[in-house]
């Protein structure tokens, strides 16, 4: 993929890591070891195999950009839905981005991420049953619609963040406050 994109475009200068799975509803109990082995590999492992290959092409221009997508899970407990595996996925996303910006701040490389809260998107569709609670703790009293992150990232993947490094920018109508 790396490859591609430097034959292509001779370089990267941002990389914008935006996978992610929750695709399973119950308690860390229930769960079997492939169940959270194919979360970590998606959610966590693939960020960090992805930041490691951009910074190594990165590195040597002393400049680039990394966005990583977080999440609020990072932070809360998810209700009513069980997801132990994705909120450790996902915390471990926010701890990669904060040392990996003070690892790699010296060379000029910025590495943030974004924290959305309940946006409409096809993972968060699949679960209905949970609409109405989430609504019910948004302050803003509604869902976002996934355009509404494009702001932030282009704001990161910018120049007008060039003194932006190790930042969450937590996207979630409030949600977080509570």
């Amino acid at each position: 993929m790396f490859a591609d994109v430097v034959d292509h475009f001779g370089t990267v200068d941002i990389l914008f890591n935006n996978a992610g799975i929750a695709n399973v509803a119950d308690a860390l109990v229930n769960l079997s070891p492939e169940d959270i082995r194919h979360h970590v590999d998606v959610n966590l492992h693939g960020v960090i195999y992805c930041c490691q290959e951009a910074a190594r092409i990165m590195l040597p221009k002393k400049s680039g950009s990394i966005i990583n997508m977080c999440s609020m899970s990072a932070h809360i407990y998810n209700v009513p839905q069980k997801a132990t595996y994705y909120a450790a996925t996902k915390g471990g996303v926010l701890s990669l981005t904060r040392t990996l910006a003070c690892e790699l701040a010296p060379d000029g490389i910025r590495a943030n991420c974004i924290s959305p809260g309940y946006h409409m998107t096809e993972m968060a569709k699949q679960w209905t049953d949970c609409h109405p609670i989430w609504l019910d703790r948004i302050p803003m009293g509604r869902f976002a619609d996934p355009y509404e992150l494009s702001g932030t990232v282009i704001y990161l993947a910018s120049d007008a963040s060039s003194y932006v490094t190790g930042a969450e920018i937590v996207v979630d109508g409030g949600y977080t406050l509570y």
